[in-house]
């Protein structure tokens, strides 16, 4: 009998190191993950560093699988970045040259900025299906069926000109280019070339290419 009360208080001491060690083993590499994969080794002082393929400490890695909200230099750039507005207008409902400014906002990849669109009369349903077809309708604003006679240009930081009425676009271009915005223009009217030509902010596009005003639009910095 002796020998099994031996047998049993080694288990129960043996058992009782393992669990200690088992506890001791692992650490969570971020407080807001729960997740069993974020757990890695926790080095003792008789450990060596747990180490990835590089050399990096694990323990000290964040964890892949938690949230970061807004913590830390990569929080603060999201938090202080601002999206670029830009305005189309165009001759009065011109759906070509709306759907064109839509597909080149599309094409140049800008979804973290912003589109309003005014001017665009009765079309505005036939454009809501071409931003949502393009996955840019929550950047896309449709702000007035008309273009307002009182419209302040400097509300936002670029001009797409999809289309060109000198009676009715010439005012807003020039008070655009005067106010040093970027500004997208067809290359066909030579009275709109210029009025922006004198500027450092000026790009031109074949009339309702939308690759060429996509290009156009690529070159207009975000920030």
């Amino acid at each position: 009998m002796n020998w099994l009360a031996r047998f049993f208080k080694s288990r129960r001491k043996h058992g009782g190191r393992v669990q200690s060690e088992q506890a001791g083993k692992y650490v969570q590499q971020d407080e807001g993950c729960r997740s069993q994969r974020c757990m890695v080794p926790a080095p003792s002082h008789s450990q060596t560093l747990w180490t990835d393929q590089t050399g990096s400490n694990l323990a000290a890695q964040p964890c892949r699988h938690s949230v970061r909200h807004g913590g830390g230099a990569d929080g603060a750039r999201r938090r202080s970045f601002t999206p670029t507005r830009y305005l189309a207008v165009g001759g009065a409902g011109d759906r070509r040259g709306y759907v064109t400014a839509i597909r080149a906002f599309a094409l140049s990849g800008k979804r973290g900025d912003r589109l309003t669109m005014i001017g665009y009369g009765r079309h505005r349903r036939r454009l809501e299906h071409w931003a949502k077809a393009l996955g840019i309708d929550a950047i896309v604003a449709f702000s007035s069926v008309d273009l307002p006679p009182n419209l302040d240009v400097s509300l936002f930081d670029a001009l797409i000109l999809v289309s060109y009425e000198p009676e009715r676009l010439s005012s807003l271009v020039r008070t655009a280019a005067e106010l040093d915005l970027a500004v997208v223009v067809p290359d066909d009217h030579a009275d709109v070339l210029a009025i922006t030509s004198p500027t450092q902010t000026s790009y031109t596009a074949t009339p309702y290419d939308s690759l060429s005003y996509s290009l156009a639009l690529s070159q207009i910095s975000a920030a």
